[in-house]
């Protein structure tokens, strides 16, 4: 898929952001700040809840990136390739920080800064899905200097964002009647053959899915 056809729900994101401020006491307790880091996606590391982290407030993952969560404050750092993204959403505790490719000098600028302001000198990380990318190494060490304290958060944020609202549990609502509709239509067309001992190719059963889909509009 092009970047350029990559659409973000605003209206999802700023729900969201929205209510990561108004339960962070309660879900984040003695937390500071989230720290999530994505690493170029071929390097080959668990990312199973960085990745839903990225699809829960963006709806896809953004490959070498870093998302800075705090009480009333988001903080992205997004390659230059990604200016799109600050088009499609603005929020009032949201800055987006872009940087050209390979420029670690102003690249955590911003970020650093925030370090300075934990009150507590506790940030949660997914400790199980740090890379060792530059990113994460840049800013470990950073982390160290300021000497503030990682804490494993994995359960939480997990847990946090697996909480739906509404608008969510109506899209999954509807995915799930699509899928039904489809496994349904699948089911009838391999009887239908098995019985009538109809000789069917691959690509004859994907083109009568294909038809399928568009028929019905669920494509």
């Amino acid at each position: 898929m092009e970047e350029k056809n990559i659409t973000i729900d605003k209206n999802n994101f700023i729900y969201n952001l929205n209510r990561l401020n108004r339960e962070w006491d309660d879900s984040f307790k003695d937390i500071d700040a989230i720290l999530i880091e994505s690493a170029d996606l071929d390097v080959e590391v668990p990312r199973l809840k960085t990745v839903s982290v990225y699809n829960w407030i963006f709806g896809r993952e953004i490959e070498n990136s870093v998302l800075y969560f705090s009480k009333n404050k988001i903080i992205v750092i997004l390659p230059d390739r990604y200016q799109y993204v600050s088009n499609l959403i603005s929020h009032k505790s949201l800055t987006f920080q872009f940087f050209p490719k390979n420029d670690n000098d102003s690249k955590f600028k911003t970020l650093f800064a925030e370090f300075e302001k934990l009150k507590n000198k506790n940030i949660g990380i997914v400790v199980k899905e740090n890379s060792e990318s530059l990113t994460y190494r840049a800013i470990n060490q950073e982390l160290q200097k300021c000497s503030i304290n990682k804490l494993d958060i994995s359960k939480q944020i997990q847990l946090f964002i697996s909480i739906k609202n509404s608008y969510t549990l109506e899209i999954v609502k509807n995915l799930g009647k699509i899928e039904n509709d489809i496994f349904t239509y699948l089911i009838s067309e391999v009887e239908n053959t098995v019985d009538k001992n109809i000789l069917m190719t691959h690509y004859e059963l994907s083109q009568k899915m294909e038809l399928f889909l568009k028929v019905t509009g669920k494509s």
